[in-house]
């Protein structure tokens, strides 16, 4: 089959390769699937250059999200057919040493990394969905513990996981605030469902959350920005509030003074997608089943990302990399 690999960590352009490899076969446990669509985002870029939190193991067939349809499974595998479609949360790498990712034309997987997902839903879009709307539903309602009437701050309301917690946020019951950069950008969260946008080209964002919070200040606050914008959280979380640290998107990793938790009797949690799908695959599951229970009811909407092929992948990477792509990724086979 053909897949990308990487046999050295290193800029995405320059150590991919689109290569022939034997086809994956599943032990008793896992479930081999035709990727149909795998997702490219900007932690691809972090395992490729050799900076990811988890390192993984080479050669590295990149990716942890993809969506297709199953072709074998596992003798012990009892809860898929053959021919069903499927979301696959694919880690990186685990202690039996798997190394097939999402960037090839056959993987397998873990059966509990895996979730059927509804027949009217473009594989694209499932599998560029996978992490993001993962991360946010994880972050709010697991991590988060969001209840139906707290108010809940993103900021970077227009990124991948940002423009999900605004979704997700709505559906579990909150008042969302979002911030974005420009009038344009402001004019998309809110046509996401964002209750409020704030620009924070422009406006303060403590100050305009205390305004619209009558001073008590956001319940939850998921922060994918790091840098001034997780400042500003420090200054506008409300008494118990939970700050849900997912991101550096900045480019500033963020610092915490014990005693700003202290005198805001606040929480900050981190939260990695990637590491639940190696230590937490039964939250993963009932996410990504939830979210996709949410889909066939229309409470989300995932948004159709770029296509590209095998052959493009490197350079759609490298794009990610230096900052400059316009829109959302996915690679879809051909």
């Amino acid at each position: 089959m053909k897949a990308i690999q990487v046999h050295e960590f290193g800029s995405p352009e320059t150590v991919i390769k689109l290569e022939e490899i034997p086809n994956p076969q599943p032990n008793e446990t896992q479930v081999k699937v035709k990727v149909r669509a795998a997702g490219l985002n900007p932690a691809d870029v972090i395992a490729i250059t050799g900076n990811f939190q988890i390192t993984p193991v080479l050669p590295l067939i990149p990716g942890f999200e993809a969506a297709g349809e199953i072709i074998e499974l596992g003798r012990k595998v009892s809860e898929f057919q053959v021919g069903d479609k499927v979301l696959v949360a694919l880690p990186y790498s685990t202690p039996d040493g798997v190394r097939f990712g999402a960037m090839a034309e056959e993987l397998v997987a873990p059966a509990a990394n895996i979730v059927k997902m509804p027949d009217n839903l473009d594989f694209a879009c499932a599998a560029k969905a996978c992490v993001a709307y993962g991360t946010a539903y994880i972050s709010l309602q697991h991590c988060g513990r969001l209840k139906s009437g707290e108010t809940l701050l993103i900021n970077g309301g227009t990124g991948s996981v940002g423009s999900a917690g605004v979704e997700v946020g709505k559906r579990l019951g909150a008042k969302v605030i979002a911030t974005a950069g420009g009038a344009e950008k402001c004019q998309k969260v809110t046509s996401r469902g964002a209750d409020y946008a704030i620009d924070y080209k422009s406006e303060d964002i403590a100050q305009r959350v205390l305004e619209l919070t009558d001073g008590k200040g956001a319940d939850v606050i998921l922060d994918t920005v790091g840098g001034d914008a997780f400042d500003a959280s420090l200054n506008c979380i409300n008494f118990e509030g939970r700050i849900l640290a997912v991101g550096a998107a900045s480019g500033k990793i963020p610092t915490v003074n014990i005693l700003d938790l202290l005198s805001r009797n606040c929480s900050v949690i981190g939260v990695d997608f990637a590491a639940y799908t190696l230590k937490d695959t039964a939250t993963v599951k009932q996410a990504l089943t939830e979210l996709m229970t949410w889909y066939s009811e229309g409470a989300i909407k995932p948004e159709k990302p770029n296509a590209v092929n095998l052959e493009q992948a490197a350079k759609a990477l490298g794009k990610i990399e230096k900052g400059s792509a316009n829109g959302k990724f996915a690679l879809v086979m051909d």
